[in-house]
């Protein structure tokens, strides 16, 4: 009996050791090949996030702003990550106030009646570079003066973009440099230059169009940003980032 259990174990032994010699091999090539795969994929997933997530800067979401449709998608529908619809409305208030201590145009555009709807979200990426993106989101708003549209980025809560329809004329009276040098303060970017071009025609005494085309630096970059204002109403910004 004895004899018998030694020759099943040696048996068994046997049969254990060739199955080794013929899948062993196999099994831990497909092993040591998933573990590859799937590192790779981790690693691609992490890189694509990393990069879809990249901050860019302040000059950069400005030329992104002035791309046309060859060159930027615009996402509608995108939700934001900082701000929701239920915070966006307080964050725009704050920003008025920054532009109001500046004394930029919207202090004659906002005052405490100034009625906000609900706003849009929308993600705009670089069709060419997706990880160049950014989330804007886009506010309706009523004063007793007139009303109009600004757009406020959700990463940094700044204001890019504002346009305003007067009830009633407007008057100019800050110069074009005092504006675009407050504009870029704003924005946190320095003036090199500005450029602007008044119409002749005035209306009690002031320009009835001014406009200017500030260039501004950041880094080694350029950005040339368009400001329109008139008696009727004014512009901040790219004319076609609102469509």
């Amino acid at each position: 009996m004895k004899i018998k259990a030694n020759y099943m174990f040696v048996g068994l032994a046997t049969i254990i050791i060739v199955g080794a010699s013929v899948f062993l091999p196999q099994m831990l090539s497909n092993f040591m090949d998933n573990q590859i795969i799937g590192q790779s994929k981790f690693e691609e997933l992490e890189k694509n996030e990393t990069g879809y997530k990249r901050q860019i800067s302040i000059l950069e979401k400005l030329l992104l702003l002035k791309g046309n449709s060859d060159s930027v998608v615009r996402l509608e529908g995108a939700g934001g990550e900082k701000f929701s619809e239920e915070t966006v409305i307080p964050a725009c208030m704050k920003e008025i106030k920054q532009l109001q201590e500046r004394n930029l145009p919207p202090s004659i555009v906002f005052d405490k009646d100034t009625q906000f709807y609900k706003p849009d979200v929308s993600l705009y990426q670089n069709r060419n570079n997706p990880s160049q993106s950014m989330t804007i989101w886009s506010v309706l708003y009523t004063s007793n003066q007139g009303s109009g549209i600004l757009a406020l980025d959700d990463e940094t809560g700044k204001i890019l973009m504002f346009t305003f329809k007067a009830k009633d004329q407007m008057q100019i009276k800050e110069s074009a440099h005092d504006i675009a040098s407050a504009w870029g303060s704003y924005l946190g970017l320095t003036l090199q230059s500005e450029k602007e071009s008044k119409y002749d025609a005035k209306i009690g005494g002031q320009d009835m169009t001014l406009d200017i085309s500030a260039l501004y630096q950041s880094d080694n970059s350029t950005v040339e940003y368009p400001i329109h204002m008139e008696t009727s109403g004014c512009n901040f910004g790219p004319s076609n980032l609102i469509n």
